[in-house]
């Protein structure tokens, strides 16, 4: 997932404003990585309540909280990755496109 991440410029230069890259989901698509769910099915989901339809009520609800979550803090995706904020500022830190270095 790094490496999607550090290796174009103007990724790591939006990251390190605390801004989420437009097309960073077409650059994991072409590395044949996912940072979005294409499907709820792809969640592993439960519920106690009566109601038999998947997703019920209470799973169509923790989606769009998460979704909220996800609009105000598009970092957390990373974090549900397994990329905390401050690993991933280490990383962009350390590529050789980030903004002020010089190449060549």
């Amino acid at each position: 997932m790094l490496s999607v991440l550090t290796e174009r410029a103007s990724f790591i230069s939006k990251l390190l404003l605390n801004e989420m890259p437009e097309n960073v989901d077409t650059a994991f698509a072409q590395a044949q990585l996912q940072l979005l769910p294409t499907s709820y099915k792809e969640f592993s989901v439960s519920c106690s309540c009566p109601d038999y339809a998947v997703p019920c009520k209470h799973i169509a609800g923790v989606f769009y909280r998460l979704a909220q979550l996800f609009d105000e803090d598009p970092f957390l995706l990373f974090e549900m990755r397994g990329l905390s904020a401050q690993q991933l500022q280490q990383e962009l830190l350390k590529s050789p496109f980030r903004p002020g270095t010089r190449v060549g």
